[in-house]
């Protein structure tokens, strides 16, 4: 996984894994941004309560 400065991830998956969660997550209708970022919400409040406020305040204002 890359990381960088940039607000970026980078993660590199088996290419069916890709396919296979694309196409799940097309028939819910859920981009794959909003899918990873509801995902992290959840472990980070399972795993340390406090994140969860801190990483709200990361998202910019149109993605509240």
């Amino acid at each position: 996984m890359s990381r960088s400065s940039g607000g970026r991830i980078v993660v590199e998956v088996d290419p069916e894994l890709e396919k296979w969660l694309s196409a799940a997550l097309s028939l819910d209708g859920t981009p794959l941004k909003d899918w990873f970022i509801k995902e992290v919400e959840h472990y980070l409040d399972s795993h340390a309560g406090l994140v969860h406020d801190q990483v709200k305040k990361c998202r910019s204002p149109e993605e509240k």
